[in-house]
């Protein structure tokens, strides 16, 4: 009986310890930032990237109308959504949500997402004209998302 309640014991401290652990994660300061500010400056660059993306998305599956000024206005918007996100996954930013794989040594992330950056900084710049080379180059932004996601999120 004494032993059960030893194990109990030793069991409630070790979750009471990895919780006072887990919260001085959540609650510790960096670069003048808490972890949920952290974590809502990359969910909200994520959403506006989103918000921006799906419009050019919809129209590059013909659901709406093919219009090149409205692909200049997105994607202008889409490059200024895609601005930050860099500097939102600095080895300094806390890991949080995100998968820490990351941050490690030889990780691809900050090149594939200068990749994709890139890639809707030339949809901004040079504005497809024709339906079939805006669809290529949005299914190439697409597969960007896919593949990184495919890395480090899911």
């Amino acid at each position: 009986m004494n032993r059960k309640i030893s194990i109990i014991t030793i069991g409630l401290l070790a979750m009471i310890g990895l919780s006072v652990l887990g919260y001085q994660h959540y609650t510790q300061e960096t670069d003048g930032k808490y972890f949920r500010e952290w974590h809502s400056l990359r969910t909200d660059s994520f959403k506006e990237v989103r918000r921006n993306f799906s419009p050019l998305d919809d129209m590059a599956k013909e659901r709406i109308s093919f219009q090149p000024e409205l692909i200049k206005k997105y994607s202008a918007n889409l490059v200024k959504a895609t601005q930050p996100l860099a500097s939102q996954f600095e080895p300094k930013a806390p890991w949080g949500d995100a998968n820490a794989s990351i941050w490690s040594e030889g990780s691809e992330f900050q090149s594939m997402m200068a990749e994709f950056v890139a890639t809707t900084e030339q949809l901004s710049e040079e504005t497809p004209e024709d339906l079939e080379r805006f669809q290529d180059t949005l299914h190439t932004l697409r597969n960007q998302c896919i593949e990184c996601h495919k890395k480090y999120k899911d």
